[in-house]
């Protein structure tokens, strides 16, 4: 008496290109031969290409007189990987930069997922959307991976490493000493005090007052003393322009 194989290969598969996948007939009894329709005698497989694959087990009695059969098929479907293509609307600026994605992965029914890191390999921001939109606060440099998986269960990933660059936003800011002056006592003077931080001068911005009355002064960056000729109400202006255009 010998007992009969039932080989079981599973559900039908999805290969994603370029990826083998393991078939193994299940359910045999010990010392059960196979034998493939590839050729192949073991009780696995590896399957690289589309097609039907079907295993054939063998089971024997003791005195090897009596053979038992069982068959089963698969059939295996190659599937594409995913396509990633992206645009972005700008890749460098001023903090805050806002970063809209357009979006040509596909196919177009694929997860995404959106990952930054900054300059130091940290994860800053995510996103599972497939088209976001990123803000990214602080000046440095960021870079950009996105992972696509395909109802198929195929995925792929681009990384864009050091893709986007923030550059710092200057911060104009300064007091007048007086905030009133009285042409009787101080002929018209006024004193201005810079408090923008003195970094985006050593970085070679440019900055520029403007006193209101026609007369500018772009040679002192610290502090400036300008004296006006008659009274009145005047808008002073201090305006910094880094070497990147913020």
């Amino acid at each position: 008496l010998a007992q009969s194989p039932k080989p079981h290969l599973g559900d039908d598969i999805f290969l994603c290109e370029g990826e083998v996948a393991i078939l193994t007939a299940d359910s045999v009894p010990p010392g059960a031969s196979f034998h493939w329709n590839t050729g192949a005698k073991t009780q696995s497989i590896q399957a690289v290409s589309e097609g039907d694959y079907s295993v054939t087990a063998n089971t024997f009695n003791s005195d090897f007189n009596i053979v038992c059969h069982g068959k089963d098929t698969v059939h295996v479907t190659s599937v594409p990987m995913p396509e990633i293509d992206f645009d972005v609307s700008d890749s460098s600026g001023c903090a805050p930069l806002v970063i809209r994605i357009t979006n040509h992965s596909i196919p177009d029914n694929s997860t995404c997922k959106w990952t930054i890191y900054d300059g130091h390999g940290v994860m800053v921001q995510t996103s599972t959307l497939r088209e976001p939109t990123f803000s990214l606060e602080n000046s440095g440099k960021y870079s950009l991976t996105l992972t696509i998986t395909t109802p198929y269960g195929c995925q792929d990933s681009l990384y864009r490493w050091n893709y986007f660059n923030v550059d710092d936003q200057p911060i104009a800011e300064f007091l007048a000493d007086p905030d009133i002056s009285m042409m009787s006592e101080n002929d018209g003077e006024v004193k201005f005090i810079n408090y923008a931080d003195p970094y985006m001068f050593s970085i070679g911005s440019h900055f520029q007052w403007d006193f209101g009355d026609g007369e500018t002064d772009t040679t002192n960056f610290s502090n400036t003393t300008h004296t006006y000729s008659q009274w009145g109400d005047y808008n002073v202006t201090l305006s910094i322009t880094t070497p990147s255009g913020c």
